[in-house]
């Protein structure tokens, strides 16, 4: 054994882990909000689960691998699982729950990002998070049990995330690809108005000047569909430009649909 590898070796004797999958590619292939029959918890606690095939560092393949997101109290599962929906309160998730940090964590990776997974529908869904194919890794949180004893949470949560490209599909395994998109519609299309600007901006002004001033999230979820708005996929490739779509101050967005009020 060269010294190199010796030296290696030795501080891999230092590294320690979870004894689980804790660095690994994942590529979501099932997906529902639901209890765990598994676990020793109460009927009442909901979770988040997907399912996909995950792909270690060194290669090996885990079939059905499954990660699961706590949602926190006072939500309940409907349509079988594909949604939750809460009675009363906010209807977000907290923060400090697991699909809470799961969320943080995904919007947090940039705005390409985040742009990609709001198009996909809403957190409370359980399809939008279908298809993601995403770099895992271990956090470790220290909190205070109800017992008042120290306690460590272990949660994977991604360090990237695929943003597919025009053009791109999938093949649903842990190789980074991603899931194909329905064929376009083009019916749904709003018709653009006869802004006199142009290239790519110009054409989400356009598009963005058929909303009324309350729409923005409306004008933000079809602008980045690409089976309503042709060039969808090209907005992930600009991080400035998919953050004045997602922001309803930009001048974008404030400039556009107030020129078709005049």
């Amino acid at each position: 054994m060269g010294k190199k590898q010796d030296r290696q070796r030795a501080e891999d004797s230092w590294a320690t882990t979870t004894g689980l999958l804790d660095d690994f590619d994942f590529v979501v292939e099932e997906e529902w909000f639901g209890t765990d029959d598994l676990k020793e918890v109460p009927d009442d606690v909901v979770y988040l689960f997907l399912i996909g095939d995950a792909v270690d560092a060194d290669g090996e393949i885990y079939d059905e691998h499954r990660e699961r997101f706590g949602i926190g109290k006072g939500w309940d599962v409907v349509e079988g699982g594909a949604e939750v929906e809460k009675a009363t309160g906010k209807s977000s998730f907290n923060q400090n729950t697991g699909v809470g940090r799961l969320i943080d964590a995904i919007i947090g990776l940039g705005s390409k990002e985040t742009a990609y997974i709001k198009s996909k529908g809403r957190g409370t869904e359980a399809a939008t998070y279908h298809g993601l194919s995403m770099h895992m890794e271990n956090t470790v949180r220290t909190f205070k049990a109800d017992d008042g004893e120290d306690a460590v949470w272990n949660l994977n949560l991604p360090t990237s995330l695929d943003v597919p490209k025009k053009g791109k599909g999938g093949s649903g395994k842990a190789s980074r690809s991603v899931a194909k998109k329905p064929a376009k519609d083009k019916g749904n299309k709003p018709k653009k108005s006869a802004v006199k600007v142009s290239g790519l901006r110009a054409d989400i002004a356009e598009f963005a000047s058929e909303f009324k001033e309350d729409e923005h999230r409306k004008f933000a979820k079809q602008v980045l569909d690409e089976n309503i708005f042709e060039d969808a996929n090209a907005i992930y490739d600009d991080d400035e430009l998919a953050a004045d779509v997602l922001d309803s101050k930009s001048d974008l967005w404030l400039d556009s649909y107030k020129r078709s009020k005049k």
